[in-house]
């Protein structure tokens, strides 16, 4: 602050600091960045516990399997995770390349594994919609699919 501050009394008495307007903007600067520190402890305080993933992550897992992308970044080799999930090596395989759909039962295995939501495995379709949707088949449905909601957020844990 330059220190050219005037103080002016008002006819009700109240007292006004009259200051360069340098020295205002850079107050206001400084104040602007408080409450943005402010609000990102609150921020990180709510989500505390929850796992933050990069934008780096994010991308992959908008252009790739999601699958894949969760086993690699939770450090599973595709036998290690077929293990843990109770299915066959070969049918991971097939679901991270696309030529096989999981059935709900397989998809929350794995989501259990990887300590994800089911819907954080479910590819986005390229049908020219940024949440997308998916399917999955379940035991149940017998062939039949069944339309999920496109209603998936990034994955905070």
């Amino acid at each position: 602050m330059s220190g050219r501050v005037q103080f002016v009394k008002t006819e009700d008495g109240s007292e006004l600091a009259v200051l360069p307007r340098a020295d205002f903007e850079r107050l206001k600067d400084a104040a602007e960045m408080l409450a943005d520190v402010a609000a990102y402890d609150r921020a990180v305080k709510a989500n505390a516990g929850r796992e933050w993933i990069s934008d780096e992550m994010m991308g992959r897992l908008i252009d790739e399997n999601p699958v894949r992308v969760w086993r690699e970044h939770r450090g599973f080799t595709q036998g290690e995770l077929a293990r843990r999930a109770g299915i066959r090596q070969g049918y991971l395989s097939m679901i991270e390349h696309a030529t096989r759909e999981p059935t709900t039962h397989v998809l929350r295995g794995l989501a259990r594994v990887l300590e994800v939501d089911m819907d954080d495995l479910l590819s986005n379709p390229d049908d020219g919609t940024e949440s997308g949707g998916g399917t999955i088949r379940s035991k149940a449905s017998r062939g039949r699919r069944k339309p999920l909601k496109a209603d998936k957020h990034p994955k905070r844990r």
